[in-house]
């Protein structure tokens, strides 16, 4: 439609200054017809991505006129077995979290469903604002230090009111998209925040009005990415241990390193690094304050023992995450461990560690596997 469109060009400009009244009626034409034609594909655009992460579906293309297809790969796969448990560090076990290490590929297909849907949105996007800015004859806005990225490209706000006319229910239905998603698998919400990352900063350095639904739907992210941390915290507060048999490493003491190994690697080169960097260390304090919590409710085995041995495990995957975030938090887990382990000596076995002889100390440290 735009080739045939384009040879009409000069009568629009000629239109837009001699009679401006036809000129603005066809411009309404234009964005009425046109509008319910993106309308309807992109309902059925995001229809076929919802379906994608609540079944498994044959192989299966989005054939409509204006948007091309969606991966057919990522779809025939789709993404049925990913509906794990959204909290990684607060189960009874650690088979939650086998499950969720398991699911990683699973997971992964979602990242490539959202990037393709990105993809493909945005250069019919562009296309059509590039259109609409030449055929229309939209004239460039003056450039200025103080204009955000979209004003300095020379887009006015003719052209955003236009585009928003032709796509009134994008940003709707991308930020539909996303709650879906997160409800579907918690864990998603950290593909989320990455991948609309990449794509908003590219698109600011066009300069195209898409990138103001982009900023939109990266707050959404972050507003999803935030409630599956606070759930992470909220479940490791609620944590119960079995008091029938010694306690030994706490699930989310386990679980952290695989915790933190996953989201390392989604967050991998992200600019979006330091919303998970604040996390780390509140979900850190969160296992310490936790680990004292349950060593006294425990009963069963000495809190001395319980905390000795997960902090000595805390400080010993911080040690091997090395994470420049988390340094204060690795030294005080080394010094919680060591405090702790001075004291079930001396209160267990009467005197300071280095008081004991051989003997004592190779009594001292078979008690833990007892």
């Amino acid at each position: 439609m735009h080739k045939e469109l384009r040879m009409y060009s000069d009568l629009m400009g000629w239109l837009r200054t001699a009679v401006p009244t036809s000129y603005t009626q066809l411009m309404k034409l234009y964005s009425q017809s046109v509008g319910k034609v993106c309308e309807r594909e992109l309902r059925q655009f995001f229809d076929v991505a919802r379906m994608m992460l609540n079944s498994k579906m044959a192989e299966k293309k989005l054939s409509v006129a204006g948007l091309p297809s969606v991966i057919s790969q990522a779809a025939a796969q789709g993404l049925s077995s990913v509906r794990s448990s959204s909290s990684l560090l607060s189960t009874a076990d650690s088979s939650d979290l086998r499950s969720s290490t398991l699911d990683l590929t699973e997971r992964s297909k979602f990242d490539t469903i959202l990037e393709k849907m990105l993809s493909e949105i945005e250069p019919v996007y562009f296309e059509e604002e590039k259109f609409c800015v030449q055929f229309f004859g939209f004239k460039q806005a003056e450039e200025s230090q103080d204009m955000s990225p979209v004003k300095r490209a020379g887009l006015t706000d003719e052209t955003r009111m236009l585009m928003l006319e032709l796509f009134p229910h994008l940003e709707e239905d991308l930020q539909k998209f996303l709650d879906v998603s997160a409800s579907v698998d918690g864990f998603f919400s950290l593909y989320m925040l990455v991948r609309v990352n990449q794509h908003l900063v590219s698109t600011q350095e066009t300069g195209s009005s898409f990138g103001k639904v982009l900023a939109a739907c990266q707050l959404q992210t972050k507003r999803n990415f935030d409630k599956f941390m606070k759930a992470q915290i909220r479940n490791i507060e609620e944590t119960k241990v079995s008091k029938k048999s010694r306690c030994g490493i706490i699930s989310f003491v386990d679980n952290f390193a695989s915790f933190a190994e996953q989201t390392e690697n989604i967050f991998k080169d992200s600019n979006r690094h330091s919303d998970l960097e604040k996390w780390y260390v509140q979900l850190t304090h969160t296992i310490f304050d936790n680990i004292v919590r349950v060593a006294h409710e425990h009963g069963k085995t000495p809190p001395e023992v319980v905390m000795f041995e997960n902090f000595h495990h805390m400080a010993s995957i911080l040690s091997q995450l090395k994470l420049p975030c988390l340094e204060a938090e690795k030294r005080e887990a080394r010094q919680k461990n060591q405090d702790n382990q001075a004291a079930y000596v001396t209160i267990y076995l009467g005197r300071p560690l280095e008081k004991l002889n051989v003997k004592n100390n190779h009594d001292y440290y078979s008690c833990f596997l007892q």
